[in-house]
């Protein structure tokens, strides 16, 4: 048995997000589907580049400062909301009865406005073996 017989890894999952009071799965009122975001994984290449970028920034601002870098724990949940909304693909969500379009900055948006949301989607970005087949 080779390695590939064990796991494959998928680049994008789609992540169902429930209520948090009831953990049942949320449905869009116009049709019925389950609500959904749609993530980069962690081996994904949008991932990497996001994570790289993020890092070289860090790098090229501690060698700036002669190799001491502070960095506030606003500054460690930016760069955390920005990968997570980097790694946001798309999605399959509704404000009443109106589907939400997806862009960047909307996801910001609503990862800002719906904390559990974003610790949902931040939960399963974080676990390496859901995006494994």
């Amino acid at each position: 048995m080779g390695l590939e017989a064990v796991a494959t890894v998928k680049e994008t999952l789609d992540v169902k997000i429930v209520n948090p009071k009831t953990q049942e799965v949320i449905l869009n009122e116009e049709d019925g589907s389950e609500m959904s975001i749609t993530l980069h994984g962690p081996y994904s290449s949008k991932h990497k580049a996001k994570r790289h970028e993020q890092q070289n920034k860090r790098f090229a601002a501690a060698q700036k400062a002669g190799g001491n870098l502070s960095l506030t724990s606003e500054e460690l949940d930016n760069s955390a909301l920005e990968l997570l909304v980097a790694c946001t693909e798309g999605w399959n969500l509704s404000f009443g009865k109106k589907k939400e379009t997806f862009s960047p900055e909307r996801a910001r948006e609503i990862y800002t406005k719906f904390p559990w949301v974003r610790k949902q989607v931040e939960t399963v970005i974080g676990d390496d073996i859901a995006f494994l087949e």
